[in-house]
């Protein structure tokens, strides 16, 4: 009995959403009108990610066979700190990185065309992601046991 306030408006709220639907949904235009909206809206969500795959591809670059993409050097700057120097093969373009820690790595992604695409495009690709530190360190000197333990 006391929650009798909170029901009410509830009720009264979800017969007026009954009418509303029953008076949208019993016109004869209704269900073309939701066909046209959603595949409208299904192309478009298509043409984005179109739009950013190709935009995601245009970054690769073509590679014909194994060769330096890329060459790295290194300036220690702290204790566990460094400053990765990338210097691109094709353009000369130098990106600085600062590392901390002892493990870094670069990130790249290949794509080797196989089937059709390969007798079309004929050619690997690779875009070269960042330089970034993997960890901060790959062992840690126990000092009470001194034992090198791999974390």
């Amino acid at each position: 009995m006391q929650y009798q306030w909170i029901t009410a408006p509830f009720a009264i709220v979800g017969l007026i959403f009954l009418a509303i639907a029953l008076f949208m949904l019993l016109r004869r235009d209704w269900f073309l009108g939701w066909i046209k909206g959603t595949v409208g809206f299904i192309f478009l969500i298509l043409a984005i990610f179109m739009g950013l795959t190709a935009l995601n591809v245009n970054a690769y670059r073509p590679v014909d066979k194994e060769v330096t993409v890329a060459t790295i050097s290194f300036d220690k700057l702290d204790n566990q700190v460094y400053k990765a120097n990338v210097v691109m093969s094709a353009s000369g373009s130098e990106m600085p990185f600062e590392i901390s820690g002892d493990l870094w790595q670069v990130d790249a992604r290949v794509i080797k065309w196989k089937g059709l695409l390969a007798s079309l495009v004929c050619r690997s690709c690779l875009v070269l992601g960042t330089c970034r530190s993997a960890g901060s360190f790959l062992y840690k000197v126990m000092p009470s046991r001194s034992a090198i333990m791999v974390i």
